[in-house]
């Protein structure tokens, strides 16, 4: 049995709504879409379809592009 600590567990909320809120604000929809469902656990063929893109490489530049972006702001 693990215990959650409230704290670590508020905190880590709270880093995730403010990473959400920071893509969202900054990227591009289609590389916000790509990057959130990426993390979400799709594939890049569900991306792909959801985006309604070409090729598996059109989202992978769009995910490398908001990685990018994400580290600088970060």
């Amino acid at each position: 049995i693990s215990v959650i600590d409230p704290l670590h567990a508020y905190a880590q909320k709270e880093f995730v709504d403010n990473f959400y809120a920071l893509a969202k604000d900054n990227l591009p929809q289609r590389q916000f879409i790509a990057l959130t469902m990426s993390l979400n656990d799709y594939s890049y063929k569900e991306i792909m379809e959801e985006l309604e893109l070409d090729n598996l490489k059109q989202v992978d530049n769009a995910i490398a592009a908001a990685k990018r972006t994400m580290r600088k702001l970060l």
